[in-house]
């Protein structure tokens, strides 16, 4: 009974996740070693502790899996010989922002990883790697993280946003590389941060809480999220945080936009009194 539980688990978005996180962080396993493995369970641990203990304050009571996904992306951003206190701190102020930002509707609004990764690197001007998008290996392990993205894409719904992230972000930083001067956009076109962009589009762009469903909500997201990328790089904004900042420039757009939508709803109209109910006909 409980393996067929543990199968279903992994067939659920978050089982297949936590799946292809772990099966790239084997492939990386021999490059980055024992130093980013340890910062991986550090990171994850803290993220289900935090998570667990605030979750429990609020009177819920179930295993918190999005924890372990917050902090494998967390450990994988960062660089795999940070001290050890930065995945601690960083996956948990992560996890801690997903209860404190909130909408009305409980909904968190910013993507946790990234502004747990964002806060940390301000604070300790912490080294990110990104190893997790395998830019130190050989360039041909890209195809496995554009096949690992390209299946949580695909599972979340999420197509329309990678896609549209990635072309515009190219397109952007190939015009403002002809236009400006070449060098302020090279590291972009370099690895890690080639790999860097196509891990933050694959893992981080498709979080389904903080991101739109809808295919053209989606495109919009996506290209409002690559422009603050872009302008952050040209003008030197942010240091390497510059997509995690254009992700949370993109999660404040959003939660803009629903907030915005739901005040646009009309309200039910109440059923005038004394008026006659009409007998429901039943077709076929």
């Amino acid at each position: 009974m409980k393996s067929a539980s543990i199968r279903a688990y992994f067939r659920t978005p978050k089982g297949l996740l936590v799946l292809l996180l772990l099966a790239l962080i084997a492939v990386a396993y021999p490059v980055e070693g024992q130093a980013a493995l340890l910062r991986v369970g550090l990171a994850a641990a803290s993220a289900v502790a935090v998570d667990a203990l605030l979750m429990n304050i609020r009177g819920k009571l179930e295993f918190p899996d999005s924890a372990v996904l917050t902090g494998l992306i967390v450990a994988m951003v960062l660089g795999p010989v940070v001290p050890l206190g930065v995945p601690i701190l960083a996956s948990a102020l992560a996890v801690t922002s997903k209860h404190l930002l909130r909408t009305r509707r409980g909904g968190h609004i910013f993507n946790p990883a990234a502004l747990g990764l964002l806060i940390a690197g301000l604070l300790f001007s912490s080294e990110q790697s990104w190893w997790g998008g395998l830019g130190d290996l050989p360039p041909g392990f890209i195809v496995l993280v554009a096949a690992a993205g390209l299946m949580v894409a695909n599972r979340v719904n999420k197509v329309p946003s990678v896609l549209a992230f990635l072309g515009v972000y190219v397109v952007l930083l190939t015009v403002g590389s002809l236009a400006g001067s070449p060098l302020s956009f090279a590291d972009a076109f370099r690895e890690p941060m080639t790999g860097a962009a196509l891990y933050f589009a694959s893992f981080m762009l498709t979080d389904p809480p903080t991101t739109p469903a809808r295919v053209n909500d989606q495109v919009w997201f996506a290209i409002v999220v690559a422009i603050v990328s872009a302008v952050c790089l040209t003008l030197n904004w942010g240091g390497v945080y510059y997509l995690l900042i254009g992700l949370l420039a993109g999660n404040g757009f959003e939660a803009a936009r629903r907030a915005i939508s739901g005040r646009r709803k009309p309200a039910p109209r109440p059923m005038a009194e004394g008026r006659p109910r009409l007998p429901s006909i039943a077709l076929g």
